[in-house]
């Protein structure tokens, strides 16, 4: 019962790591920017496209780098 429970635990999270920090729901088309964050590339989008700044930290990015993609 704990094994499962345990298990079942460490699936959610893994699931979670995968959501995009802003609109905590795509899974899909993950990116990694040069802060280190993880967000959508739809998020990174609706950014400004002239300043772009991490919603998380506030730094500011050039590019980033696809980690998941469907």
């Amino acid at each position: 019962q704990k094994k499962v429970e345990k298990e079942q635990k460490k699936n959610k999270t893994i699931l979670e790591e995968r959501k995009c920090k802003i609109c905590l729901v795509n899974e899909q088309n993950i990116v990694l920017i040069s802060c280190g964050h993880l967000i959508c590339e739809t998020c990174v989008q609706n950014l400004d496209q002239y300043q772009k700044k991490c919603p998380i930290c506030r730094a500011r990015f050039t590019r980033y780098v696809n980690i998941y993609a469907s």
